[in-house]
């Protein structure tokens, strides 16, 4: 893996998902491999060995769902819970790329149309022998934008994307020349999705903050699914450390948060995924069946990919991934076995909350062995 500090790890992605065979599994919903004391078990060596601070892992297994929490939230002892608050990273992706299909199933936006709005930062995309970058292509990474853009200065590795707004993301597209047509193939584009959550709410005549709530968060439950949190919602915000035992700064975005900036407890993302295996009625249901499908095949440059949602190549598991300077996480979604596991970590580690997520993913899929008592 490239070095970290040039990757600006809002999105890792390609890790350890190779390893997850799902789709070989005669694994059925009705059986139940994970519990917490199974959960704790295989998690807690990252404790016990200095690797991480602290973890919130949450497991629906079939019926059966758990909720599990090691190690500390703060420098001063606190234990996580249900309602830490954690930095998810580039799982924010996956918010964006659902409020995108909630606007095209709302019908204020059609997918496969040039993302072509006025917006208050003058931004206009740039086009390439005729091929305009479409809506999808900005949610599926084919939009031909680089992973940063060129005008980006990182003045602080603790909190990159702090002074980066949608002015200096207007300037960089206003003199960028694409090297390939949109649609093309994958190259992941922190840039992309970013200009995306904006244009999606300038589009709807909203901040970010307010459409994900108004659209996503109010919908599904999930009260502390947020950008900018509250002053009692930061008390119960986990401490990022760079490394065990080195607390940092968290990250803050301008006024494109739509890559990385989305904060939730593992309360809210239990509620996520339940919604993903079950979606609800009404339009944010279908918003959720329209992210989940596939809208990009798999090829040499990358996997398939859904709206935000990362497509393992069994075509069942959906997921996302996510780092920051101080934490990292990660999401695996299954609908054949009916199972999902969330990790939430406040240390900024490599692969180890990936393949934690992934172990688990399989012993639901009755793959693997489960440790012994």
């Amino acid at each position: 893996m490239a070095n970290r500090v040039f990757q600006l790890p809002l999105g890792l992605v390609g890790l350890v998902v190779a390893a997850v065979q799902i789709s070989a599994a005669g694994q059925t919903a009705s059986a139940q491999n994970l519990n917490d004391r199974i959960v704790a078990k295989i998690a807690s060596p990252l404790i016990v060995n200095q690797v991480v601070d602290g973890l919130s892992i949450g497991y629906i297994d079939g019926n059966e769902s758990g909720t599990v929490h090691l190690g500390v939230s703060s420098d001063a002892g606190k234990q996580p819970d249900d309602t830490t608050i954690y930095e998810l990273g580039s799982i924010s992706k996956v918010f964006t790329g659902l409020m995108l299909a909630d606007a095209a199933v709302r019908g204020e936006l059609a997918l496969d149309a040039p993302a072509v709005i006025d917006n208050a930062a003058g931004i206009r995309l740039p086009t390439l022998d005729g091929r305009s970058i479409q809506w999808v292509d900005l949610s599926t990474h084919r939009s031909g934008l680089p992973r940063l853009p060129a005008n980006m200065e990182l003045t602080s590795l603790e909190d990159p994307y702090r002074l980066y707004d949608s002015k200096k993301a207007a300037s960089a597209l206003a003199s960028l020349q694409l090297d390939r047509k949109p649609g093309q193939s994958q190259e992941y584009s922190n840039f992309g999705v970013s200009v995306l959550g904006y244009l999606i709410a300038q589009n709807a005549n909203m901040t970010y903050q307010k459409l994900l709530r108004q659209r996503i968060a109010q919908p599904l439950g999930m009260n502390d699914c947020a950008v900018e949190m509250s002053a009692e919602q930061e008390e119960r915000f986990t401490t990022p450390h760079k490394q065990v035992g080195s607390p940092t700064s968290a990250w803050t975005f301008a006024d494109m948060p739509g890559a990385g900036g989305v904060h939730a407890s593992l309360s809210d993302m239990m509620r996520f995924a339940n919604a993903q295996l079950r979606p609800p009625t009404g339009t944010v249901g279908e918003a959720i069946e329209l992210a989940w499908k596939q809208h990009s095949a798999a090829d040499a440059s990358g996997s398939a990919t859904g709206l935000g949602w990362m497509i393992h190549g069994d075509g069942e598991t959906r997921w996302h991934n996510g780092g920051t300077g101080g934490s990292r996480t990660a999401i695996f979604i299954n609908r054949r076995i009916n199972s999902a596991v969330i990790v939430l970590c406040n240390t900024s580690v490599s692969n180890e909350i990936d393949h934690l997520a992934v172990q688990l993913l399989q012993l639901a899929a009755g793959i693997g062995h489960q440790p012994g008592s």
